[in-house]
């Protein structure tokens, strides 16, 4: 069961939003995505937190627009999260394609 979602396109307002440190944003990391998890699990009472952190790099015209997505689950049984970082392979034409039926 989802009990809650929070979606923001700002790195900041994700942090506001989870009451984490209002300072400056942090650059996306493993670490990061632990926090954002274990705020989300703890502000609800749920059993896990689930946090997905997509960084793009470069502009959003170019053609091989790439990135990095941190994954993280918080467990308060475990007293700590796992995480996992992504660079998928590919272009922007690429990802965009519909499959063919």
């Amino acid at each position: 069961m989802l009990r809650r979602a929070t979606a923001s396109r700002s790195l900041p307002e994700l942090i506001h939003a989870l009451n984490l440190n209002e300072g400056a944003a942090p650059p996306l990391s493993e670490a990061l995505a632990g926090q954002v998890a274990e705020a989300a699990r703890a502000q609800v009472g749920a059993s896990h937190g689930l946090a997905v952190l997509v960084g793009l790099e470069g502009g959003q015209d170019e053609a091989n627009l790439t990135g990095s997505i941190c994954l993280a689950v918080s467990i308060p049984s475990s007293g700590s999260s796992t995480a996992t970082t992504s660079n998928p392979p590919g272009s922007r034409v690429r990802t965009n394609r519909s499959p063919t039926v």
